[in-house]
């Protein structure tokens, strides 16, 4: 899913709790422009439980110093997108852990959320 295929709208009120970046913090972080669109334009749910818990963006450098900008959680490890390239990768708190692969880019991401979220209300 590309960041075009996500209606904001459709994206709010499915999530009904959304967290946008400014785009300040954006511009600041060097967020690639399909990202930065998702985090100021579409936003991201506050959670999708158990896969996702929003967090404000913020740069860290991964246990492999990696540049990475932090998006949230997934209950035991952070949720990032890796720069300047933008997959989306569960990066470990402690070393030891493995860093996994989540998705493709940020948009794919959002989309994963917001298709996890249409069909719980759907079978709920």
């Amino acid at each position: 899913m590309t960041t075009a295929e996500i209606d904001p709208a459709d994206a709010g009120r499915i999530w009904q709790r959304v967290v946008y970046a400014s785009r300040d913090l954006v511009d600041q972080l060097d967020i690639p422009s399909d990202a930065a669109e998702i985090l100021t334009v579409v936003g991201l749910p506050l959670s999708v439980e158990p896969l996702f818990a929003a967090v404000s963006p913020t740069a860290i450098t991964s246990i492999d110093g990696s540049r990475l900008v932090r998006l949230g959680t997934d209950f035991g490890t952070s949720i990032c997108f890796r720069l300047p390239d933008g997959p989306v990768i569960s990066a470990p708190d402690a070393p030891g852990l493995p860093v996994r692969h989540v998705n493709a880019d940020l948009p794919r991401f959002a989309g994963l959320l917001l298709e996890t979220r249409r069909t719980r209300q759907h079978f709920s």
